[in-house]
């Protein structure tokens, strides 16, 4: 589904106020190993098959409500960008408001006003 993420943490540490958004295909699908007994969920943000923001391992939707999805679960990030590099395993949570504006837009194929921009007195 389309969504804007925000961000609300960086290194672990939470933030004061998110980062984002950041816009694309959100997805949550289980993820490991049958074989070794290992599944868990995994979160990804892509645009055009590329992730756009470091995906969510050992995933979990915290909570759904008319204000959007929480999802929180653990970022790896790179030491180095080396294929066997070692990394550092960080909390990271996650809003995701649907954005029900680009949806709206591909169907129709016009572009659509941004609401927040005219809902500003609510």
């Amino acid at each position: 589904m389309l969504a804007a993420v925000y961000r609300l943490r960086e290194c672990g540490q939470k933030l004061p106020t998110p980062i984002g958004p950041d816009h694309g295909d959100l997805r949550v699908f289980p993820f490991g190993s049958v074989w070794q007994n290992t599944k868990h969920q995994r979160a990804e943000l892509l645009a055009k098959n590329a992730s756009v923001v470091p995906p969510l391992q050992y995933a979990w939707v915290v909570r759904v409500s008319g204000q959007g999805i929480v999802i929180t679960g653990y970022e790896y990030i790179a030491r180095r960008p080396a294929s066997k590099s070692r990394v550092d395993r960080y909390a990271q949570t996650w809003w995701c408001r649907m954005d029900g504006g680009r949806v709206l837009q591909r169907l129709i194929g016009e572009p659509v006003p941004d609401l927040d921009d005219e809902l500003d007195f609510v």
